[in-house]
């Protein structure tokens, strides 16, 4: 029967360059990835075990490296449950060890908030003169060569169409009652439950988009409370940067 893994494993296992990887959950070398790039921003990510039948399966950013090199399997095959990637896994783990590299570590390295559009290359008179800027989602260009000028839309950050949930763990290993207070206020959980996840080591339940998720881990980290987010947010600007829109995701 298969049955969720567990968000670090899958982190881990994200992290391995060869495959059949160990599985961090049964300690097997039986683990798998597989991942599909529909277009240069959205992508399909498979991670399961063949032995423990943990698996994971969501959308992704591919990573930027991901060409159009010909898939092992037939996309008409694919669903959200592994069973056909696992009848053709040899096949999915050869693939995976020639291609894969990792996923891209900073995604902020190649928004395109951060790229110099001065001196642009016109599209109609081909001058090399064109200046270019965002406003918001929108590109504006206009060429004095020429007057040619064109508004373009959806332009948009890798944090901005990041549509990920993610989760909070407490590394802290000692709360004080009003921390513990502080995290159920914040991630609107009940103190009880919050407790518990404690106690128990767990990941604290409360599922949220990245805007809300960075604010949240930056309010308890205020707090005094060491604490992650899973799955690792692949953003190393997104706090100091003033360029990104808020896209008000509750």
């Amino acid at each position: 029967m298969w049955h969720n893994m567990a968000d670090e494993a899958e982190e881990k296992l994200l992290e391995q360059h060869s495959f059949p990887a160990v599985c961090p959950a049964c300690g097997r070398r039986e683990a798998h990835v597989y991942i599909v790039k529909y277009t240069e921003v959205r992508g399909g990510c498979w991670v399961w075990c063949s032995h423990c039948r943990a698996f994971s399966h969501h959308s992704l950013r591919p990573p930027s490296y991901w060409g159009e090199q010909k898939e092992p399997v037939d996309r008409s095959c694919l669903s959200a449950l592994p069973a056909d990637l696992e009848k053709q896994k040899d096949a999915v783990d050869a693939w995976m060890t020639f291609y894969y590299r990792g996923l891209d570590d900073d995604l902020c390295e190649c928004c395109i908030r951060n790229l110099d559009l001065s001196n642009t290359v016109c599209p109609d008179c081909h001058g090399k003169h064109a200046q270019a800027h965002l406003d918001g989602p929108c590109l504006i260009l206009r060429c004095p060569d020429c007057g040619f000028e064109v508004i373009g839309g959806s332009f948009y950050a890798p944090c901005e169409q990041d549509n990920g949930r993610y989760r909070i763990r407490i590394i802290s290993k000692k709360l004080s009652k009003e921390q513990i207070l502080a995290v159920g206020r914040c991630l609107k959980l009940p103190v009880l439950e919050v407790k518990k996840c404690l106690d128990e080591g767990r990941i604290l339940s409360k599922e949220l988009y990245l805007g809300p998720a960075m604010s949240a881990q930056e309010y308890l980290e205020q707090k005094g409370i060491l604490c992650r987010l899973s799955p690792k947010p692949r953003y190393g600007r997104y706090r100091a940067c003033g360029l990104k829109m808020e896209m008000h995701r509750l």
